[in-house]
């Protein structure tokens, strides 16, 4: 149905009512369920604060009054937790108000009330007639939300080379229970109120170091890191365990770089209330955050394993549910269940439900690491219950690593010289199964259901070989080692000074660097032979060096064009002829399809791996291969073309190893099958807010190439000369698909996702790309195509200014082929309607129903600048949540309320005020007006207007009105139709130096508004008539009727540009371009007439 009004909420709290007063929407005063909404106090739109050079701290509120007049603002200020102190705030020019009476309030924090590193806190209050207030911040939820915004007095003598975490607890007491108590958190320069904060961890609760959890306010998370989206929560985590203070660190980079999901962890210094606290860990809380970082589902099943998860089936209690709260356990149980089966069971039980690829290289990650931790605790499981429905363990408290067999890190065992240790077993490749538990108990059916199956067992052993071979044989983790060492090694002493012989367990006193050392020593050095010799020629039989010419077959079976039309039926296999299993992680499949096989992903000898595009629908097959067949199943992105192809994989050294070709015939790509259909050249910049990468534009450059033939054509060869380089590998192209040539692979897919087929090519190391040298110039630039041979494919000089479209070269849209043309001209290109353009796909083009209509543009007077905009269909259309804005830089400059609507050929108007800033008349501006999509972000490119330097006190509008040129008016006529246009010269209306369509559909305006103005009586008979028409289209523009895109002609081209705008006898306004040639605003039947016939 029609969404008759919609709402973009702000923070809701529990028991606060939300709604209207009037126009203004805010947190009601008090709830009035079927009555009239109660007045809104004051409106509280932004507050800011700055230090001063006498060391005062200058607090702004920007305050508009809704309902009544603002009669008192008041600052509230604390020192630490002080007594709060009340001050006016002032509008008056005065105290550090700039300007009076802007609506921005001003007042000082006093100096000298805290020393240096201690907290200033703060709230403002404003007050209106009949006792209407307002709060900021709005602390509505005592536990929920920050009751203060704040600051810390800046220490010039605070300097570390790690990120610094202040945090400020009232009673340090409770915070060491687990009812824990509020606090505020001072980080990378922002300051965080009233968050909650927690003993954690079970063991660690009685050593004096202890780990805490933060858990931070709903409308105001936390940036762990500035390339990371805000989190909800953090671990702080002691290290008392590790006198290295290294362990959790280099586990969990290193298992993040192998493709194991693990906790980001980094180093902090530690204050608590302006003094040193400790050195800490700052740790990633494994969510549903943590698992989009890491591309997992978020509405997975995901259960923390607290001690006792030994995945028997009465261990269901010991794990605890964090997502998915709706359901019970019974899919953790139906896991647990299917473990204790053995033989051949056990082996079908796996290869179904388990992600053999992701846990075979959890485990190995622990092998390589010696994780004596993680087998009945200390770690999370994961289902990806909408996807594949496949489990996998995923790491968490990572500090009993690299050498301890207990908790004491004093006892470094890395191979078979065990004597006099604990828990011997600790060593073991296999640790945590029935075999070889680390102590009577610590067992896990799932490593064990791994190690004792065979066929898993060799994935197993082949992954911790591959493993030992790049990361223990090749000094990676001694020079991780050493620079951890380089950026914590003068904050050892700060924490070994403050904590002294509490800092650590009991044992040697060492000087640090050799406690790093220990590991590499101790550890490091005996565990690379220990795995890659000892368990080779005995032990569990890890095998020999994978041979780097190990290769692979693509068998001929490839099910690319199921008859089902199912996708679950569609697959192919990629089949280990060899004799030894072969470690595929990361190994590339391209062409028909992309595809990176995913890290830990083995294939046995002799084995198969089958790769389809949907896993859940392939093991529900009822024919053929399919589920409870013990068959290794994995997913790819893109279906396979149901024409024909060719499909290659590349090894990790970007080596060809397997290649087959399937259906159709392919054929070279030439001139006749191979297009640049769309090209970004001004992108605008990443939004961070919006989930993209920061930095410039020029990132986010493409160039899109289409097949636009009915074969498979092959691009290896094809290569950018001029404009960029880069030169094709191997890769098909399916019948009308596309593929993208980018700028930055990873800028492009923050922005629009990592399922876009990408170029494959070289850079000049020979590594594999999709990225192009050079850049696209924003003032226009010359592209080259060719091909194989060297042939030209196509060669585009795209421009800046008319005919080229020039929306696209302010920024934001692409440039768009007009499907069917020859592609080389100007007039073959439109600018794209979807901001960001479309890579990958088509755009539906539209006719654009709402408009920017006329601009009031004040730059002598001083009064208020005004935008209109024009509905000119016979249809109501809801506003609600469009976006206005003059920076592509700021999207959300101006969203235009929720149930905003402007009635059929009516107008709307949107003052300065609402949009928050004015034009510019001296420098000439642009301005957007852009529709969202569902999710409510801007998308769609509804109207674009761009106007140069014009006379202070001058309104420009679109003439004829609503659909035709912006140009300078003739008069104001904010809010109703355009009635004019200042006009000079002969022919050229709008004096911009030439006579085009912008002229043409002037003087249609003019003749349907009995306008006869001189500069329209073209023949001189003091009428402006269709006569004038004729003369200007035959005697000034010498061309005819219908030709549309002025190139001197009415031919095939002009029909096509014509039914592809889309308003062929539709009831929407047309210009001369969109092919209302007779002036009566539409393009029906009359118009193709006139066209053929040639005169009006």
């Amino acid at each position: 149905g029609e969404v008759v009004s919609s709402v973009d909420r702000a923070p809701q709290y529990r028991d606060v009512a939300y709604g209207y007063f009037g126009s203004a929407l805010g947190h009601l005063s008090a709830p009035t369920p079927g009555g009239e909404n109660a007045p809104l106090g004051p409106e509280i739109a932004s507050v800011e604060h700055r230090w001063t050079e006498a060391a005062t701290l200058l607090v702004s509120a920007d305050i508009q009054s809704r309902y009544a007049p603002v009669t008192r603002v008041m600052l509230h200020y604390r020192a630490m937790f002080g007594e709060v102190v009340e001050v006016a705030m002032v509008d008056d020019g005065t105290l550090g108000d700039l300007v009076a009476n802007d609506g921005i309030y001003a007042a000082q924090v006093p100096a000298g009330l805290a020393g240096a590193g201690e907290m200033i806190r703060y709230y403002v209050t404003a007050d209106s007639e009949q006792e209407l207030s307002q709060r900021a911040p709005f602390f509505a939820d005592p536990l929920n939300s920050p009751e203060y915004f704040g600051t810390i007095i800046p220490d010039p003598t605070l300097q570390s080379d790690v990120p610094i975490l202040h945090r400020f607890v009232e009673n340090t007491r409770l915070m060491d229970l687990s009812r824990g108590t509020r606090a505020a958190v001072f980080f990378d320069g922002e300051f965080y109120d009233n968050v909650f904060i927690r003993i954690r961890g079970g063991t660690a609760r009685d050593w004096p170091k202890k780990s805490y959890k933060i858990e931070f306010n709903d409308d105001h998370l936390f940036v762990m890191r500035p390339d990371l989206p805000r989190v909800d929560e953090i671990d702080v985590n002691a290290t008392y365990t590790d006198k290295s203070y290294l362990r959790a660190r280099l586990t969990s980079d290193f298992q993040d770089r192998v493709g194991t999901p693990s906790p980001i962890t980094q180093h902090i210094q530690m204050r608590q209330n302006g003094q040193y606290y400790s050195l800490a860990l700052m740790v990633e809380q494994p969510d549903q955050d943590f698992l989009i970082r890491n591309g997992l589902d978020p509405e997975g099943s995901l259960y923390k394993a607290n001690p006792g998860a030994t995945y028997l089936r009465s261990s269901v209690s010991a794990f605890e549910k964090k997502t998915r709260d709706d359901e019970d356990r019974s899919d953790v149980t139906a896991l647990l269940t299917g473990l204790q089966l053995k033989g051949e069971e056990l082996e079908r039980f796996l290869f179904d439900n388990i992600n053999l690829p992701a846990q075979i290289n959890f485990i190995a990650t622990n092998v390589i690491t010696q994780n004596i931790d993680a087998t009945d605790k200390n770690h999370f499981l994961y289902r990806d219950t909408n996807g594949t429905g496949e489990w996998q363990m995923l790491p968490w408290d990572l500090d009993l690593t690299f050498g301890p067999d207990a908790l004491n890190t004093d006892v470094i065992l890395a191979d078979q010289n065990t004597r006099g240790a604990s828990n011997p077993t600790a060593v073991h490749p296999f640790l945590g199964a029935v075999a070889t538990p680390l102590h009577v108990g610590k067992i896990n059916m799932l490593i064990d259901g791994i190690v004792t199956t065979p066929r898993t067992r060799e994935m197993l052993l082949r992954r911790i070989r591959t493993l030992a071979d790049e990361y223990l044989g090749a000094d990676y983790f001694e020079q991780q080692i050493d620079e951890m060492v380089a950026l914590i090694k003068d904050e050892v002493p700060l924490d070994r000074a403050a904590w002294g012989t509490r800092a650590h367990f009991g044992g040697r006193a060492l000087d640090y660097q050799d406690v790093a050392q220990l590991i590499k020593d101790q550890y490091l050095a005996r565990r690379l032979p220990y795995l890659t010799e000892y368990h080779v020629t005995g032990g569990v039989g890890i095998p020999t060096e994978q041979p780097l010419e190990a290769t692979l077959l693509i068998d001929a079976d490839i099910q690319f064009n199921p008859a089902s039309g199912n996708p679950g039926d569609e697959y192919f296999t990629l089949h280990n002829p060899n004799a030894y299993s072969v470690d595929v992680s990361g190994w590339k499949i391209s062409g028909a399809t992309e595809s990176t096989l995913a890290a830990g992903t083995v294939i046995g000898a002799g084995e198969r791996l089958y790769l389809t595009r949907n896993v859940a629908a392939f093991r529900a097959r009822t024919t053929g291969p399919g589920g409870g067949q013990s068959l290794f199943v994995q997913g790819y992105a893109t279906n396979l073309s149901d024409v024909g192809g060719e499909l290659t994989v590349t090894n990790r050294a970007g080596q060809i190893v397997a290649t087959a070709r399937y259906g159709n015939s392919i054929v070279p790509a030439d001139a006749s099958n191979l297009r640049i259909s769309e090209i970004m050249y001004v992108p605008r910049d990443g939004n961070v807010s919006l989930g993209e990468l920061p930095g410039s534009g020029e990132s986010y450059e493409f160039v899109e190439l289409t097949n636009i033939s009915d074969d498979v054509i092959e691009l290896g060869g094809v290569q950018f000369t001029d404009g960029v380089s880069f030169h094709f590998d191997a890769q098909q192209l399916g019948p009308r698909q596309s593929v993208l040539v980018v700028g930055n692979r990873a800028a492009f897919n923050s922005r629009y996702g990592d399922e876009i087929l990408l170029a494959l090519g070289q850079d000049e190391a020979g590594n594999v790309t999709n990225e192009f040298t050079g850049k696209l110039a924003n003032s226009g630039d010359t592209l080259r195509v060719l091909d194989q041979a060297g042939s030209l494919i196509q060669e585009i000089a795209y421009g800046v200014a008319a005919p080229w479209p020039t929306r696209a070269s302010a920024g934001g849209s692409s440039l768009v082929w007009r499907d069917g043309s020859a592609a080389f001209d100007a007039t073959d290109w439109r600018a794209s309607a979807t901001l960001d353009g479309t890579p990958g796909s088509s755009e539906a083009v539209s006719p654009t129903n709402v408009v920017i209509n006329e601009l009031r543009v004040r730059g002598v007077d001083g009064a208020e600048d005004q935008v209109e905009l024009y509905n000119s269909t016979w249809q109501t259309i809801d506003l609600g949540g469009w976006y206005l804005t003059d920076d592509l830089a700021d999207l959300p400059r101006y969203q235009l309320p929720a149930g905003t609507r402007i009635l059929p050929h009516n107008y709307l108007v949107i003052s300065e005020g609402e949009l928050g800033s004015g034009l510019s008349a001296s420098n000439g501006d642009r301005l957007w007006l852009l529709r969202p999509d569902e999710q409510g972000r801007p998308q769609h490119i509804a109207d674009f207007v761009e106007f140069g330097p014009v006379d202070g006190n001058a309104t420009i509008g679109r003439w004829p009105d609503g659909v035709g040129a912006v140009v300078v008016l003739a008069s104001d006529t904010i809010g109703g139709r355009n009635t004019g246009v200042v006009v000079r010269g002969t022919g050229d209306f709008n004096n911009d130096q030439r006579i085009d369509a912008i002229d043409l559909d002037l003087i249609c305006a003019a003749i349907r508004q009995d306008d006869n103005s001189p500069s329209f009586d073209l023949n001189g008979d003091n009428d402006v008539t269709q006569d004038d028409l004729n003369v200007m289209v035959h005697d000034l523009m010498k061309t005819s009727f219908g030709d549309a895109n002025l190139d001197g002609v009415f031919d095939s081209q002009d029909l096509v540009a014509l039914m592809q705008a889309g308003t062929y006898e539709q009831d929407v306004d047309a210009v001369w371009s969109t092919g209302d040639w007779d002036c009566d605003g539409r393009f029906t039947t009359r118009d193709l007439v006139l066209a053929y016939q040639g005169l009006v």
